[in-house]
């Protein structure tokens, strides 16, 4: 699975925004990628950077806060929900 396939899923499971660290680290626990490297997370980061940058409507992706990242499909309401849940410490 490739690096942002990891991250569609991981976001998915999780349903909630999540910087592109803990996306790494879920992805890494679930066994959703398939190669991991040394660095994983710098590699996670890059690699959903460079997808945005497609600016693709195929993109599950979108960027919510610097380094945070949510699903397309998901509705502001979501967003936000998932954003504050964070703040509180959830």
């Amino acid at each position: 699975m490739t690096f942002t396939d990891a991250a569609a899923e991981v976001l998915r499971l999780v349903g909630r925004p999540l910087h592109f660290k803990q996306i790494t680290e879920f992805a890494i626990e679930k066994n959703l990628l398939s190669h991991v490297g040394k660095s994983p997370e710098v590699t996670m980061g890059a690699r959903l950077a460079a997808t945005l940058k497609k600016d693709s409507p195929e993109n599950p992706l979108v960027r919510v806060k610097p380094g945070v990242f949510a699903l397309r499909e998901w509705d502001d309401k979501t967003i936000k929900a998932g954003l504050d849940a964070k703040k509180g410490g959830k």
